[in-house]
């Protein structure tokens, strides 16, 4: 499991509404499409979660991200 706290604090959701940032959503998204392809599981899965905040990190900065951002 993730720390609770990340880079970045609040996340923009699709209909526009801010709600704090949570890592373990990603981390629960990347798992199950490994467990569907068979590639990966968990602990593959919290790696890749890191990985993705990093780089979202590096491109937007400080910035609150929107969930599309996060997914690109």
């Amino acid at each position: 499991m993730l720390q609770k706290q990340t880079i970045f604090q609040q996340i923009i959701k699709r209909e526009g509404t801010v709600v704090e940032f949570n890592a373990q959503k990603i981390t629960n998204a990347i798992a199950k499409a490994g467990k569907a392809t068979g590639e990966f599981g968990d602990k593959k899965a919290t790696k890749l979660t890191i990985q993705v905040i990093n780089l979202a990190h590096q491109t937007l900065g400080d910035k609150t991200p929107s969930v599309e951002e996060i997914q690109d």
